[in-house]
């Protein structure tokens, strides 16, 4: 496409584009943060998080964590946490959870859990759990 072609289109005749329209929340990415060995990171807002190595996390708001080899999560409001490799989760308030492999999830408060192989949880309070492994339950 020639510049010509984008006169009419949003763009001036300086060459500055004119946007109408914000991008839609859903269409935005936020960039991801790599945590390894023995790192601790806080996440707020819409953070995404991929954490390996005995790295701890807490997560807040709507963060999204992907947590392999032996993490440690505390995830808190609208998280969402994929783990595997012998991740520990905590899940409070409304935390969505897809745990697989030795992963072990203790969650409370209305936490969503979806668990998958030799994954296990603990659980209290309106905890919904789902998953082909969700007989590895224990109820608090």
């Amino acid at each position: 496409m020639e510049f010509e072609d984008l006169l009419g289109r949003g763009v001036d005749d300086d060459g500055l584009c004119a946007l109408g329209e914000p991008t839609p929340h859903h269409q935005t990415k936020s960039p991801a943060i790599v945590v390894t060995d023995a790192a601790q990171v806080q996440l707020e807002g819409h953070a995404r998080c991929y954490a390996y190595t005995i790295a701890v996390i807490e997560a807040f708001d709507d963060a999204r964590v992907a947590a392999r080899n032996k993490t440690t999560v505390y995830a808190v409001d609208r998280a969402k946490v994929r783990a595997t490799d012998e991740s520990t989760i905590y899940a409070y308030d409304q935390v969505t959870v897809h745990a697989e492999g030795h992963t072990t999830v203790h969650a409370t408060d209305n936490s969503r859990i979806l668990l998958h192989e030799g994954a296990h949880a603990t659980a209290q309070r309106g905890v919904t759990i789902h998953g082909p492994a969700r007989s590895n339950t224990q109820v608090r």
